[in-house]
């Protein structure tokens, strides 16, 4: 998340949320729920773009869920990093919000290690999560948390990498829905928010971290670029896209 604040792209996609918001033609399902769901999709100080402003981000969604404008429908983490998943955990307890947690199980990441701050939130603060190892996959519950829900009516934040999109959307069909996950988040997503981006061109300077991992000498880059492809060059139509980059 180098270079950028993700609760402005949170508050892109909360801010409207509700389905009733979203643009013609494509009106959202009429069995949508009246409370929209969120998943959160964060990198929270580890991988190719650690900083610290998830944190914040998270906070906000939470707040806002607090409030009613939205359900909480579970986090996952886009990286690798160990004790990130510790972190989600610990302010989910703050917040008394327990709510399911995924982390990307698939390939090209590293587990390296997150910024300071990381490590210092989960000695400090106690929380049913500690690390990576007591989560399950993100795509499993990515496709979970969608099948349960109505048509059209489900938020995704994204404020890091694409890994999960990207492995969402190459998953097949399993005990949770029949259909494949590109097709599952096309059902059930009315609008995605991703914090990336250069705009309106990046043509002659380095890439969005998030797009690409740029930061931290490039770690994570081929990953990053790959899955950021895959996810851009497949997005359903009839889902509202806002980059906020």
């Amino acid at each position: 998340c180098v270079g950028y604040i993700p609760i402005s792209s949170m508050l892109a996609v909360l801010s409207a949320t509700a389905p009733t918001a979203l643009p013609e033609p494509e009106p959202p399902s009429a069995t949508a729920a009246a409370v929209p769901g969120l998943i959160v999709d964060t990198d929270i100080g580890g991988g190719g773009c650690r900083d610290v402003d998830d944190v914040g981000a998270l906070g906000v969604a939470n707040a806002l869920a607090d409030r009613g404008v939205v359900n909480l429908l579970g986090v996952v983490q886009n990286t690798q990093a160990t004790n990130s998943t510790g972190v989600i955990s610990v302010v989910q307890r703050y917040y008394s919000r327990t709510i399911p947690t995924g982390v990307y199980r698939g390939s090209g990441l590293r587990d390296l290690a997150a910024l300071p701050y990381v490590a210092d939130i989960v000695a400090r603060w106690p929380s049913p999560v500690r690390n990576s190892s007591q989560a399950g996959s993100a795509v499993k519950l990515y496709r979970h948390l969608l099948a349960g829900q109505p048509d059209r009516s489900v938020a995704v934040a994204s404020i890091g990498l694409l890994t999960n999109l990207a492995a969402l959307f190459q998953s097949s069909a399993d005990e949770h829905s029949p259909l494949s996950g590109l097709s599952l988040f096309g059902q059930k997503v009315f609008r995605l928010a991703i914090m990336g981006g250069r705009y309106p061109s990046s043509k002659g300077q380095r890439c969005e971290c998030n797009f690409c991992a740029a930061a931290w000498g490039g770690i994570d880059h081929r990953a990053a670029v790959q899955a950021s492809a895959h996810v851009v060059e497949r997005l359903p139509a009839d889902v509202d896209v806002v980059f906020s980059g």
